[in-house]
C-alpha cells in the first residue's frame, strides 16, 4: 500500500480477493482512503471447493450441504 501512496483524492481502490472482507478492511485502513472509495469483490470458488471436499469426505452429495459465509468486515485487525 505504501508504494502506491500518495493517492489522488478521486482514487477508487478495488480489491478482488478472498477473504474479501478482511483484505478490503485492511486495505482501507492502510490506504487512508474513505470507506466509500475502497471496494472489494470476492468469489464463491473457495466455498464450492470446501463443499466438494466435505461431500467427498462424508460421502454425501454436495447439494445436501449448506454453507454460510462469515462477514469479518466489522472486525478490526491491527
Amino acid at each position: 500500500m505504501n508504494a502506491m501512496k500518495p493517492f489522488r483524492s478521486d482514487t477508487i481502490l478495488l480489491l478482488v480477493s478472498n477473504p474479501v472482507d478482511v483484505l478490503t478492511t485492511l486495505a482501507q485502513e492502510l490506504s487512508g482512503l474513505p470507506k466509500s472509495q475502497v471496494m472489494g469483490s470476492g468469489t464463491s470458488l473457495d466455498s464450492v471447493r470446501l463443499r466438494r471436499l466435505l461431500a467427498n469426505k462424508f460421502e454425501v452429495r454436495t447439494r445436501s450441504l449448506l454453507d454460510r459465509s462469515l462477514s469479518l468486515a466489522k472486525l478490526r485487525f491491527r
